[in-house]
């Protein structure tokens, strides 16, 4: 990443064609993630990046050369895909006249929060997968009940239940629950004759929304996030002014890990003051 002040050589802005050119350039990016420029992200790895258990100078230092170099293989990856960001970054007034106040270097740290949001997306994900559809429910019930259910043979009509299954049907303030075999045998032929249907809507979801697990998710992201860069201001800021939390609001919404609307009246809940 360039500094907000640096220029780019003109024999390699004007030769976009070139892949040796290209090449050149991302070289040039590369050779700046000096020791340095990482220093910020040296800082919180040495925390983060091993396990607490681990304190002693070794680890440490294991940790510190282990995140900052997957960062500078990531670089260029993640500085193409947050570079409509960093223009919002150095363009944003408030965002800069902070960083001037909290006396931290605008190109530093903007590495860190490249950093931090990487570091968060690889910590936490989901996977989207929808619920069983009526029919697949039925067979889940119909394979268990017919792997516990034994039929008495010599008489075909009394049933056992040896292994003690239980039918539970549970509504808000009661409970019905059975190990009658009779019942249980019933209900499989209930769910065997089902599996047979053609009716078409045993095979339809019948509802699923992934929204609680994704917010689950983004709730844990904003979290992480948050603490990341509360452990390193800290431990650099002293000055109560301006808001170490607002500061940290506007790079949750820039890393895409909060909607603009929502960082503020979530972000609080995460301070300690």
């Amino acid at each position: 990443m360039f500094g907000i002040n640096d220029q780019i050589p003109p024999a390699c802005s004007n030769a976009s064609g070139d892949n040796l050119s290209i090449f050149v350039v991302q070289m040039l990016r590369l050779m700046e993630l000096t020791e340095d420029k990482l220093e910020y992200i040296a800082f919180v790895a040495r925390r983060y990046c091993r396990p607490d258990e681990f304190m002693d100078d070794d680890t440490l230092e294991l940790a510190e050369l282990t995140a900052t170099d997957i960062f500078k293989n990531r670089f260029s990856i993640l500085e193409e895909q947050y570079n409509d960001k960093y223009e919002e970054f150095i363009s944003n007034l408030e965002i800069q006249k902070t960083l001037t106040i909290y006396n931290l270097n605008p190109d530093k740290f903007w590495l860190l929060f490249l950093f931090a949001t990487d570091f968060t997306n690889s910590c936490f994900s989901y996977e989207i997968k929808s619920p069983p559809t009526t029919r697949e429910t039925i067979m889940d019930l119909y394979d268990m009940l017919n792997d516990t259910l034994q039929i008495k043979r010599e008489l075909h009509t009394e049933y056992e239940n040896p292994h003690n299954t239980q039918l539970i049907l549970k509504t808000e303030g009661k409970t019905v629950s059975t190990d009658n075999p009779i019942l249980l045998h019933l209900f499989k032929k209930f769910c065997a004759e089902h599996l047979l249907s053609v009716d078409n809507s045993l095979d339809i979801v019948p509802y699923w929304s992934s929204t609680t697990e994704e917010d689950k998710v983004r709730t844990r992201k904003m979290k992480f996030f948050v603490e990341l860069f509360r452990y390193f201001l800290d431990a650099h800021i002293t000055a109560v002014k301006p808001s170490k939390m607002t500061f940290i609001g506007r790079f949750l919404y820039l890393a895409n890990i909060a909607e603009q609307g929502m960082v503020l009246h979530k972000l609080f809940a995460y301070s300690h003051y």
